[in-house]
């Protein structure tokens, strides 16, 4: 009853499980649970029996899966992140942890591997580097216009030499596409443009 509990659990874990022959040297799968077909979408007949390589793909990182190569190599546990494929070739991002079964003489006999999809979590996380990647742009556009704008200022000898100096600055800086300094004429209602730069006539 205990191994039969044991082997349902496997089944019906809401990762994926298989189990490797740490004897053979290519290794072959000699057992997978549900999950890892829901996940890869590989049947048990097509993969049982076949290292778990058939998972990888023309993007997936080499030194990663180097890396794994020799934890397996030196008999020891391994956790990392692969780009994978599934049966019909989309790319997923899968969480994989790797850990030698050793028998009752102490020597190494198989290797549980856990999988899972984490892909969104990566998509997550790359939005997010890319978001701050252009804030960084954005910061770094600002503090050069406030620099250069300040510059203008310190130089400037005139009021009209500090309207024509910072309005050349942001009409042809590349954060804008024109800029227009104007002087509002109470008598009129109205601004008027008092200087202009960039590649629009106001």
């Amino acid at each position: 009853d205990e191994r039969r509990l044991k082997e349902r659990a496997l089944d019906e874990a809401p990762i994926g499980i298989t189990i490797s022959d740490a004897t053979d040297p290519e290794q072959p799968m000699i057992y997978m649970n549900d999950s890892f077909e829901e996940i890869t979408g590989y049947p048990p007949d097509e993969v049982i029996g076949v290292n778990h390589r058939f998972l990888q793909g023309p993007e997936t990182d080499h030194e990663k899966v180097a890396e794994v190569a020799e934890a397996l190599e030196e008999k020891r546990g391994i956790q990392t992140v692969l780009r994978n494929y599934t049966r019909d070739g989309t790319e997923f991002w899968n969480q994989i942890s790797i850990s030698p079964i050793l028998d009752e003489h102490g020597e190494l006999s198989h290797f549980v591997g856990f999988q899972m999809d984490v892909t969104e979590r990566k998509r997550a996380q790359q939005e997010l580097v890319n978001e701050r990647e252009s804030l960084d742009r954005v910061i770094d556009r600002v503090n050069g216009l406030v620099s250069d704008v300040t510059s203008a200022l310190v130089r400037a000898e005139s009021r009209d030499e500090v309207e024509q100096l910072v309005t050349e600055r942001l009409g042809t800086g590349g954060e804008y596409t024109a800029a227009w300094l104007g002087r509002y004429d109470e008598t009129t209602d109205r601004v008027d443009i008092t200087e202009q730069a960039g590649g629009r006539t106001f």
